[in-house]
């Protein structure tokens, strides 16, 4: 990016930071509207009133965003800016909160925060404060005293006063701090983004820059390869913009009902599988919620934030759970789906004669274990569940030698299973020493000497603990051991002394800080003067008068003579407070000294306090309880001298257990003395088969954990071998081109059930893979220093800090870390955890830090309703973005646009990026629901399956009668309700009622209220503005409007009439799955000619719904289909036939009385026989039988294709 580049985009920038910091007094977040708040001074009447308010509309921004918006205000400031004499009354620190609404009794609300919060600072003073006053007030406050000091001690230093009082209702003088609590509802996170913005501004990443129309204009990356999409349920157009996605930053138009979010499902599982970290982002709730559930097999993998006050907890909990499963092994079954998924995908594309071919998995066919298992007796599966089967190649090829070593054994022992030998756990390289039977002799001796010793003393300590427990006992005890006795209680959390010292040393540290600061400005003193000498001359400079000063001249010149600077009457008090100041801190510091020495026995606080805080630091990492049930046994001094000591022989004892053994025989202490009995009684047979243990041990762990885990005979354990693999290949296809109709079908069904065994298997592989990521940190974090670069030794540093902190954050039960400052401190492995995170873009300054490139990818999903401004932080925090949305659907609601003029993220970026387009459409039952949409927006683009019911599904009802009075159409309502009771009386549940207005909403409410009708779950009723992202069986539409009492019908639509108000039409009209029914007054001959766009739309719509418009052939056109039509005929079959066109996806012949449907010569256009599959699972989904006919069937025998016709349609 040129500099020229760069500032252009620093510009603009600023010009969108202005946006969300609205310095205006109709922000309500400056200047309060006071009765949209609830205090407690408020008599019960209007307290209740407001909070009623309050709380609907905290639930619906909760219900549509996902976003909190009711703030608990702690302080309010009344303050105003230079040279203005208009005061602003502004929440200065407040706390999020969430208001419920209980009604057990009798109504009242509950007010729920987080326990332990800090009280946040108004982002917008923060930011005004800093540009004109200077004043750098901090995000948050402990306590809103803290931040009262704060500003008390700014005005002191100014010589200014601050006000403080408790009440709202006076016009102030000057500036004061309202100590009054109040509730309402802000939306406060906007302006959170702002303060993002300073560090965004100066530095500008290439995503924003790009976005912005600035660098480097989305160039495709050739080096990008195809990404395999093979197994996912797509279509076309989805796979296409999943492709181009990994390509290049691109703009995703979803139009309705065309499988957005399960298209962005499967595209953050493909950056998932590729390694890359992944925001996702949406204003929408709903948006967020729907593509998380279609992630919920990966959801150990996601940090999702909705809107409850509870979201943090919810993430540390949630975020304990992925810790422990990352730390358990895999299980076998796991094991095994990482090896299946590739054996389904191969059977899914490659049916043909598998059977024959040589398999990687096992370097053999499936067609030689087969003759293996032929000619051996199968027996029933008996292996140990936690075996891992040695690879196939390994064991056949090894399998001859260990039959031999299973025969010399025999000879010597009494048990011939290979499993059964102690030696299996010998170290290889210790056999290949010179003598190397003495020296395991020697060092087996010792460690059970060793371990003798250990069970002694766990008997004296009533312990009985594994090597393990016993060990970190050990080392706990020594570093307790380096301990001053006198100091043990500052090691107690529980302990009185614990919280002195932290507070004591926090302080002193702090003073020892400011003093030695103010001691360097000193410096020029030779001998810095006492209080006696300096409130003297601080009395002499005081006096006035020219003879005053003059007598009092040679003091002064004395009181500083040891001054070596350069002292004026303008800076001699500047001089005389600094000394002050220092010897201030110099007794608070004698202070602090005497009282660590009395209550803490600490003597020389500036080494010991530093020791003691090691100690602690040392002692945190290792296990809390341990060193706590040391400290509060009764002998515990005894205790520590006597596992402190033990900590070199435990040294010895590892030592020993590394050099003999590729892994630790037992975990127990008692059991490791017997199994040194038992080596120790065999060894002289050992010594006889030593080349065959050197041949058995240079075998693959896996082999000889197999051996282990199943101590059976050779012979037993070979045929489990081969079952195992022929079980695992034998599924194979028989199916082989498109010989039939009936064996592509066969096919087909075959490849979809094949697909969700392996979309659920590459889930888990996609969990393996970042299960090994952290199991191969963990392996980093085990390896000594010496072995590691410096490169790994700070990996394993940054791992092992990072590791630490959130295993201790995810193990509180409260006073959680933020979780911004949470990802800064862990960063490294938090994004290998939880690669995926969903969220709000208003959330994103909150929950996540300010960091150029913190994602690999962002993803924003209903693009169209996000400002421009609010989306800037997301698009800096990634190095790639994809826009996701519909040019035709909402704009940003007025809650979320810092003005009316917002431009949409989709908006601003159309000119600056590629656009990937999404065109099945997948919602309507019948292409008439969406037909209109099609023509109207789409330009006939969006391409549609048959219908799946032969109603039609759009039904107008004219209600002349109906009159628009104040906003609301009684007559319209009284309808509308009738039929949503007749509909529930019918048994159907899935019902949307959407009203033009939202005086028309509440007017039917009102109706369904009147006439006592019980809604069920499945109800909606809403208006125009917020019914983007729902679908319905069956949406009811009042249009309300209509010709007044005067018969004059006014073309004032409310927002239709606005900017982009045919979009909200569009977002109505493509809402119905089943049937749509509208309910207007007006008919389409009572609209003028109009040049408002909304308006025009509007009038087409009703024609459409008053003339039943579709599009479909009746008549065959082409020679196959015309015969087939005939031959129905002739023999009394009346069919709907439907021809592939355009919009129309495949030619077929329906009868919905039987509901059976016939797909003739399906797949063989516009990319079909991608899709193909798909669109025979959706058609299984909606008739009770599917049958395909290719030209094929009807050459190869016509009369059997007839005769199973007219079977299929009786």
């Amino acid at each position: 990016m040129s500099n020229q580049d760069k500032h252009s985009v620093q510009d603009r920038l600023s010009q969108l930071q202005e946006a969300l910091f609205d310095i205006s007094s109709k922000n309500p977040f400056l200047q309060i509207k006071e009765n949209r708040l609830v205090y407690r001074s408020l008599s019960v009447d209007v307290g209740a009133k407001r909070l009623e308010k309050i709380y609907q509309k905290q639930q619906h921004y909760l219900k549509e965003y996902g976003l909190e918006t009711s703030l608990k205000i702690g302080l309010f400031l009344q303050w105003k800016m230079p040279n203005k004499k208009e005061f602003y009354t502004s929440p200065l620190c407040y706390v999020p909160i969430q208001i419920k609404k209980d009604q057990k009794i009798a109504l009242h609300y509950k007010i729920v925060e987080e326990v332990g919060g800090f009280w946040e600072v108004n982002p917008i003073l923060k930011s005004v404060f800093k540009k004109v006053f200077e004043v750098d007030l901090k995000t948050s406050y402990e306590t809103k005293e803290e931040l009262i000091e704060f500003l008390q001690e700014k005005f002191d230093n100014d010589n200014q006063q601050l006000g403080r009082t408790n009440t709202l209702d006076v016009v102030p003088a000057s500036w004061r701090i309202v100590e009054k609590e109040g509730i309402g509802t802000f939306n406060y996170k906007k302006s959170l983004l702002g303060q993002d913005y300073e560090e965004i501004i100066q530095s500008p990443n290439q995503t924003v820059a790009k976005l912005l129309g600035y660098g480097n204009n989305a160039v495709s990356d050739v080096s990008v390869g195809e990404v395999d999409l093979s197994y996912y349920p797509l279509d076309y157009s989805q796979k296409k913009i999943i492709q181009s996605a990994h390509r290049e930053d691109v703009i995703i138009q979803g139009p309705p009902g065309t499988g957005k979010s399960h298209s962005i499902a499967i595209l953050i599982q493909s950056f998932l599988n590729e390694g890359k970290s992944v925001l996702f982002v949406s204003e929408k709730k709903s948006a967020l919620s729907i593509v998380h559930e279609k992630l919920k097999p990966l959801q150990t993998l996601i940090a999702y934030f909705d809107a409850s006050v509870q979201q943090k907890k919810e993430f540390y909990k949630k975020l304990k759970v992925s810790l422990e499963k990352l730390v358990l092994p895999l299980e076998k079954n796991e094991v095994n789906q990482f090896v299946e998924i590739e054996t389904l995908k191969f059977q899914a594309y490659h049916y043909p004669k598998a059977i024959l071919s040589n398999n990687p998995q096992t370097d053999c066919s499936l067609w030689e274990l087969e003759q293996y298992l032929v000619a051996h007796t199968k027996i029933e599966v008996d292996i140990n569940p936690k075996s891992v089967f040695p690879h196939f190649g390994t064991w056949s090829s090894l399998y001859e030698e260990l039959i031999e070593i299973e025969r010399q054994i025999g000879l010597h022992f009494s048990s011939t299973n290979l499993g059964d030998m102690v030696v299996l756990n010998l170290n290889l390289n210790v056999l290949n020493e010179v003598a190397p039977w003495k020296k395991i002799k020697d060092r087996i001796e010792e460690a059970k000497s060793i371990l003798i010793e250990f069970n002694t003393l766990q008997k004296q300590y009533d312990l009985n603990e594994d090597f393990d427990t016993f060990s970190k006992y050990c080392m706990t005890a020594s570093v307790l051991n380096m301990v001053n006795k006198n100091w043990i209680d500052v090691l107690i959390e529980d302990a009185k002394e614990y919280v002195v010292f932290d507070k004591l040393s926090k302080r002193y540290e702090k003073t020892q800080q400011q003093y030695q600061q103010a001691k360097a400005k000193n410096e020029l003193w030779n001998k810095l003067p006492n209080f006696a000498e300096v409130e003297n001359v601080q009395t002499l400079l005081n006096v006035t008068g020219f003879f005053g000063r003059l007598k009092n001249k040679k003091a002064i010149t004395r009181f500083f003579k040891s001054f070596e600077g350069i002292h004026t009457s303008e800076n001699q008090t500047f001089i005389i407070d600094a000394v002050i100041k220092e010897l201030k801190l110099k007794d608070q510091l004698d202070t602090l000294q005497l009282k660590l020495k009395h209550e803490l026995g600490i003597i020389n606080p500036d080494q010991e306090i530093s020791f003691i805080l090691n100690v602690r630091s040392r002692l945190a990492n290792l296990n809390h309880s341990l060193y706590e049930d040391i400290l509060s046994r009764e002998n515990a001094t005894e205790f520590i001298e006597d596992f402190s000591f033990l900590h070199t022989k435990l040294d010895r004892f590892n030592q020993i257990n590394r050099y003999l053994f590729r892994k630790t025989p037992t975990d127990k202490l008692n059991d490791f003395v017997a199994f040194a009995d038992s080596f120790l009684k065999n060894l002289v047979p050992f010594q006889l088969l030593e080349n065959e243990l050197k041949l058995l041990l240079s075998s693959p762990n896996r082999l000889l954990d197999f051996l282990q885990l199943n101590a059976r005979p050779l012979t037993h354990l070979n045929e489990q071998v081969y079952f195992h693999y022929w079980n695992l290949l034998q599924k194979t296809g028989v199916a082989n081109g498109l010989s039939s109709g009936d064996a592509l079908q066969k096919r087909l069904r075959k490849f979809n059930t094949a697909k969700k065994v392996v979309i659920k298997a590459a889930q888990k592989k996609l969990w393996i893979k970042y299960h090994q990521k952290w199991k191969a940190f963990e392996a980093l974090d085990q390896t000594p220093n010496q072995k590691l670069s410096e490169e790994n030794k700070e990996l394993k540093y940054k791992f092992r800090q990072a590791k630490r902190l959130l295993i201790h954050e995810a193990n509180k039960k409260q006073q959680h870390l933020p979780i911004k400052q949470l990802f800064e401190k862990s960063q490294f492995i938090l994004t290998q955890i939880k690669p995926v995170w969903m969220m709000n873009p208003l959330a994103i300054s909150e929950r996540l830090p300010l960091e150029k490139d913190l994602f690999d990818v962002v993803i924003f999903d209903e693009s169209s309703q996000i400002p421009i401004e609010d989306a800037i932080p997301a698009l800096y925090r990634a190095k790639k973005a994809i826009v996701v949305g519909d040019d035709k659907q909402m704009p940003p609601n007025r809650f979320f646009a810092s003005n009316n003029n917002s431009m949409s993220l989709l908006n601003a970026v159309q000119t600056f990026l590629p656009t990937a387009s999404l065109m099945w459409h997948y919602r309507s039952q019948h292409p008439a629901l969406i037909q209109f949409s099609n023509e109207q927006f789409y330009e006939h683009s969006l391409k549609m399956l048959p219908p799946f019911q032969q109603e039609y599904p759009i039904e107008f009802v004219h209600v002349p009668e109906g009159e628009f009075v104040d906003g609301k159409n009684n007559q319209e309502a009284r309808l509308i309700v009738a039929k949503l009771d007749k509909l529930l009386k019918a048994g159907h549940f899935d019902i949307g009622i959407i009203a033009f207005s939202k005086e028309q909403e509440l007017n039917i409410r009102k109706t369904i209220h009147q006439l006592q009708i019980d809604l069920p779950e499945g109800v909606l009723i809403s208006n125009l503005e917020n019914i983007q992202g729902i679908e319905k069986e069956f949406i009811l539409i009042s249009v309300g409007y209509a010709k007044n009492k005067n018969g004059v019908f006014i073309h004032n639509f409310g927002p239709i009439n606005h900017k982009s108000g045919e979009n909200r039409l569009n977002v109505l009209f493509t809402r119905a799955i089943q049937q749509m029914i509208i309910f207007s007054s007006v008919l389409h001959t009572d609209f003028k000619l109009s040049d408002n766009k909304g308006v025009m739309v509007l009038k087409d719509f009703l024609y459409y719904a008053e003339s039943k418009k579709f599009d479909t052939s009746d008549v065959p056109k082409h020679g196959f289909t015309l015969l087939l039509d005939q031959f129905f005929k002739q023999n009394q079959r009346l069919l709907t036939f439907v021809e592939e066109s355009e919009q129309l996806l495949i030619t077929c012949f329906i009868d919905y009385k039987s509901s059976r449907i016939l797909l003739v010569n399906p797949g063989l256009h516009n990319h079909q026989e991608l899709e193909l599959s798909i669109i025979l699972e959706l058609l299984y989904s909606r008739f009770e039988k599917v049958k395909i006919l290719l030209h094929a069937d009807w050459i190869q025998n016509k009369e059997k294709v007839k005769l199973e016709l007219l079977d299929f349609f009786k």
